[in-house]
C-alpha cells in the first residue's frame, strides 16, 4: 500500500511539473500571437506544446488506469 501511495504521489508531481511547462509555453506562445511576432520560435512552442499537452494525458490516463486496477 505505502509503495502504490509513493507512486502515486510521484506522478502527480510529474503532472504538476508538466502542467507548469504549458502554462508557462502557453503564456509565451499567446504572447507572442499577440504582438504578431510570428517566427519560428513561434512554431516551436506550438510544437512543444503539444508535446506536452500530449504527454500531460497519457500520464493521466496511465495514473487513472492503475487506480481503477488498484
Amino acid at each position: 500500500m505505502e509503495r502504490l501511495k509513493n507512486k502515486i504521489d510521484l506522478h502527480k508531481t510529474y503532472l504538476n511539473h508538466i502542467l507548469v511547462i504549458i502554462v508557462t509555453v502557453g503564456a509565451g506562445v499567446t504572447n507572442m500571437f499577440l504582438k504578431h511576432d510570428i517566427n519560428v520560435v513561434f512554431f516551436v512552442g506550438v510544437v512543444v506544446l503539444m508535446v506536452f499537452i500530449a504527454t500531460y494525458g497519457i500520464m493521466a490516463n496511465k495514473l487513472n488506469k492503475e487506480l481503477k486496477d488498484k
